[in-house]
């Protein structure tokens, strides 16, 4: 059952989100394709002018797989359409984890379109010299590990988005509990969420700094050198502790989902 109710999201989902996919890829290819018309200032400027709107709108698609899971989570469980979802013979904490499933691969599927369409518009031979140059420098002169330190950027970074949407998620389930001002309630639920964890995160972050030298001083005085060591240890701790808010998250608002559903 879990798997038709990703079904249904991911459909619902796509039929916005892949106008901007498709819309980011043909401009992405136009933009490429305008590189071999004429060396002149209007092709220049125009030829940047479609890049910044190919990758704008796959940035979008992004932002509206967040959004659009909000939307779907709300109007799946408490507007209209729970009518209809709630005399369905499924757990109420099916369809929120379906949602969380679906978005998580809308994610996936719209960053590797923004990757698709960045080796289409910018590839080239100059490119990865460029890429490697820079790469030595910060090896040699900054003591990091290129390649280890995008990968765990990249991995934070998408640990966050999905904490972000679980935050929106805890939001929406708590504050639609409420009779009244229930959207107000919701957005004030997931920003305190997400503040607790942030302050929370920078106190832990000062703690571990007591026990690590180049840490502190990172944090508390101005150092010019900083090791990769370091950037691990801040990137894994971001990690981990992005995961255990998210799981904390998960847990309370499928208790709070067990308790019922306040429909409009």
């Amino acid at each position: 059952m879990l798997r038709k109710l990703i079904k249904y999201d991911l459909k619902w989902q796509l039929k916005i989100i892949t106008i901007y996919y498709l819309l980011g890829f043909v401009l992405s290819i136009i933009g490429r394709l305008f590189e071999f018309f004429p060396d002149s200032t209007f092709f220049i400027v125009l030829t940047k002018i479609i890049k910044g709107a190919a990758i704008s709108l796959t940035i979008t698609g992004i932002i509206n797989c967040i959004i659009r899971s909000w939307v779907r989570i709300t109007n799946n469980l408490y507007k209209d359409e729970s009518l209809l979802t709630h005399t369905l013979p499924v757990e109420t904490s099916l369809h929120y984890y379906s949602k969380i499933i679906s978005v998580a691969i809308l994610v996936f599927l719209s960053i590797g379109v923004l990757i698709i369409n960045f080796i289409i518009m910018y590839y080239s031979n100059e490119l990865l010299d460029f890429i490697r140059q820079s790469f030595d420098l910060l090896e040699n002169n900054y003591n990091l590990n290129p390649v280890g330190l995008i990968l765990l950027f990249g991995i934070v970074i998408l640990v966050e988005v999905f904490f972000i949407i679980v935050c929106g998620f805890f939001g929406i389930i708590f504050g639609y509990s409420h009779n009244n001002k229930k959207l107000g309630k919701s957005f004030l639920y997931g920003l305190v969420a997400y503040g607790i964890c942030s302050v929370t995160s920078l106190v832990i972050m000062m703690i571990f700094a007591i026990f690590n030298e180049n840490l502190y001083n990172m944090i508390f005085e101005t150092s010019l050198v900083i090791s990769f060591d370091t950037f691990k240890i801040i990137m894994l701790l971001s990690i981990v502790l992005y995961i255990i808010y998210g799981l904390v998250l998960i847990v309370l608002s499928h208790k709070k989902l067990n308790q019922g559903v306040n429909i409009d």
